[in-house]
């Protein structure tokens, strides 16, 4: 589930407690032990409002996202800016500018 969005995990995980405790409601049952039985089928009716439930969710990118990717280019850019200048590269073309004219 690498690319899977929250509500698609949370679906599938839902699922699976779903599936084991099905399992564990017939184990129960099989063994005569009718507050067992109950227990999983209230743990069924709960993964499946979980289940109805995450359909509903929709993801939001964070407020903050846009600032912070917006201050990553910029500080990028300024530590470029820095490293040419301290590489001498500015040198070169305030050489070529002046020289130039």
């Amino acid at each position: 589930m690498g690319c899977a969005t929250g509500p698609e995990v949370i679906a599938g995980r839902s699922g699976t407690i779903r599936t084991l405790a099905e399992s564990s409601k017939a184990r129960f049952a099989d063994h005569g032990d009718p507050a067992g039985v109950s227990e999983q089928q209230q743990i069924i009716e709960a993964a499946h409002q979980i289940s109805v439930t995450s359909a509903a969710i929709r993801e939001r990118d964070s407020e903050w996202a846009p600032a912070i990717e917006w201050a990553a280019y910029a500080t990028v850019a300024v530590v470029v800016l820095l490293l040419l200048w301290k590489l001498g590269i500015a040198r070169l073309v305030r050489g070529a500018i002046h020289g130039a004219t």
